[in-house]
């Protein structure tokens, strides 16, 4: 806006400066008929330019896609969009004087990755170049290049995976931060509370191996050591015996070089076979002596089996995850739609936010073309504090990394907490506060 507007006052001054005296000297000075003829280039293209925003202020209907991953999310997006969403975004460009129309179509991928490019490419056909998708990294990378090809632009509101998609200047933005983020957290989280050699429990699968590959460097750049090579555990098992009896045979040597309090700690990146593995650890020692965390951050998405499990107490299982929306924002969502309140908890909040940070670009551009709006997408969301918090982006057009809750676990017949409150990791600064009064210590 500052460009078109100093643009404007150039064009202003050059028309008070040629009606004054320009004539007089047109045949002595060549050189300021040669300016004359760049500022009426300049007028010109002024005029052009003040043309196509007085066009563009009066853009009609804009359409936004949404693209839920499946039936279940849809049945608690579809209303928040409809009651919500969207008649928020058309009272605020009402208000600012726009003649815009923001308008929601919404679909379904139906758990399906090539379902999810399906509706991406219905989309398009429909005119709708500017998407917010639901779904998870699979679905988004199976539909990004589809997406840069035929310049749409898509906002990602579950999506983390760092590994393909974590590039720049491409048409996709995520309003979470990707994994990446949780690595290096963790490697910071890990230092802080003492731990000097780690033992790396991990999935075979490339979300394991990516999240290594991001830890170690973060981990051994802090000095922290790694007693061995990553334990790696097939997909689909039940019994992880031969597993961990590798990994208790690290902790041994591990042990014998830092015997005193918790300066051995197991990094258990598994999904939903966590509870699981920390169930049969108790068979191991010194492993089972070890303090453990879990680079499975996403509490509140799958039932939290840690909890009143005596392994993961014995463990203390520390867990991050982000830290809960405070803010005026969410608190009114959660007032409005009170059905869908543990879903704005998550991806709701996201979704609330990708779709004011599309409508927001949409009007500064002031042009619903998708490669306008991703011009000028960062920056808005740079200035947008929404239900989720401020929504500034990384410089692959990635949410930046969000402080991160840390909860541990433990068991007392008398508690009726599920967990318990660690402290607060700010990835900015890479400090962890411990709550020292809840921990019964200062690690």
């Amino acid at each position: 806006m500052v460009i078109l507007v100093v643009a404007s006052l150039v064009g202003g001054a050059y028309v008070g400066y040629q009606n004054g005296y320009t004539n007089s000297r047109l045949q002595l000075d060549p050189e300021l008929q040669r300016q004359i003829n760049i500022n009426a280039n300049i007028t010109r293209e002024n005029e052009a330019l003040n043309q196509a925003l007085h066009n563009a202020s009066n853009m009609n209907t804009v359409k936004i896609g949404y693209i839920a991953p499946n039936p279940t999310d849809l049945e608690l997006s579809k209303p928040l969009i409809e009651q919500i969403i969207q008649p928020d975004l058309n009272e605020y460009a009402g208000k600012l004087g726009y003649d815009v129309t923001f308008q929601f179509v919404i679909m379904d991928a139906l758990d399906q990755d090539g379902v999810h490019l399906q509706k991406i490419q219905e989309m398009k056909k429909m005119g709708v170049n500017l998407v917010i998708s639901g779904g998870w990294s699979s679905m988004i990378s199976s539909s990004l290049s589809y997406v840069n090809d035929r310049d749409m632009l898509l906002v990602g509101t579950t999506s983390t995976s760092p590994w393909g998609l974590a590039t720049p200047n491409d048409h996709l933005f995520r309003m979470l931060p990707p994994e990446s983020a949780l690595s290096t957290s963790l490697a910071g989280i890990m230092w802080s509370y003492g731990v000097k050699s780690v033992i790396i429990f991990q999935r075979s699968d490339s979300w394991g191996k990516g999240f290594v590959n991001i830890f170690e460097p973060a981990w051994i750049a802090k000095g922290g050591e790694l007693a061995g090579d990553p334990i790696k555990y097939p997909l689909g098992g039940t019994d992880f015996s031969s597993y961990l009896q590798a990994a208790n045979v690290q902790a041994q040597a591990a042990k014998a070089k830092y015997p005193e309090g918790d300066r051995v700690g197991i990094l258990l990146l598994a999904f939903d076979e966590d509870g699981l593995i920390v169930s049969q650890i108790k068979d191991y020692l010194p492993l089972y002596d070890c303090v453990m965390f879990s680079g499975y951050s996403h509490i509140g998405l799958k039932t939290d089996v840690f909890i009143g499990n005596p392994e993961a107490s014995h463990l203390k299982t520390f867990t991050p995850s982000i830290q809960s929306f405070k803010s005026s924002i969410i608190d009114e969502l959660k007032f409005r739609y009170p059905s869908g309140a543990s879903y704005l908890n998550d991806q709701g909040a996201y979704l609330y936010d990708g779709a004011w940070a599309i409508a927001a670009s949409v009007l500064e551009a002031r042009s619903a073309n998708a490669s306008m709006v991703a011009s000028v997408f960062p920056d808005v969301c740079g200035r947008l504090y929404g239900a989720s918090g401020w929504c500034r982006l990384d410089q692959f057009g990635d949410r930046a990394p969000l402080p991160l809750d840390v909860w541990f676990y433990k068991q007392d017949s008398s508690d009726v907490k599920p967990r318990y409150y660690a402290g607060l990791y700010e990835p900015d600064t890479d400090t962890m506060t411990w709550n020292s009064g809840e921990l019964g210590y200062t690690p």
